[in-house]
C-alpha cells in the first residue's frame, strides 16, 4: 500500500456529520425539522456516499483497520513517515493473518462436509 495514495483521499468528506440541537419537549417529541436543512443534509449524505464509493478496496480496508484500532485520520496524518510505514506493515500482517485463517477455516469446513 502506498502512502502517497493515502494522502490524496478527501478525508474531510469521510464521517462528517452535523448534529442538531434538540429542545426538551414534553413526551420526548422531536422538534420540527427545518425544511430548508433537509436538502442540504441529503446533499451531504449523497456526497459522503459518492466519496466512499470512489475509494479503492484497499483504501476502504485501510480505513476500516484504522477505525478498528482506534486511530483517526488526523492521528494517522500527524504521524511521521516511519511511524506510518510501521503501522502499514502491522496492518498488512494482520490482514494477511485474517485471510490465512479464513482460508484454513474454509478448507477444514470443506473437508469435513
Amino acid at each position: 500500500m502506498d502512502i502517497s495514495s493515502i494522502s490524496s483521499i478527501n478525508w474531510s468528506a469521510l464521517g462528517s456529520t452535523k448534529t442538531q440541537n434538540r429542545q426538551n419537549l414534553p413526551g420526548n417529541v422531536a422538534p420540527a425539522t427545518n425544511i430548508t436543512a433537509a436538502p442540504k443534509a441529503q446533499d451531504s449524505a449523497m456526497q459522503e456516499f459518492k466519496d466512499y464509493m470512489s475509494q479503492t478496496t484497499a483504501e476502504r480496508m485501510m480505513y476500516s483497520w484504522l477505525a478498528e484500532h482506534g486511530i483517526t485520520k488526523q492521528q494517522f496524518d500527524a504521524m511521521s513517515d516511519p511511524e506510518k510505514q510501521k503501522l502499514l506493515a502491522q496492518m498488512k500482517q494482520e490482514i494477511e493473518q485474517k485471510i490465512k485463517q479464513n482460508v484454513e477455516k474454509a478448507v477444514t469446513t470443506n473437508i469435513l462436509v
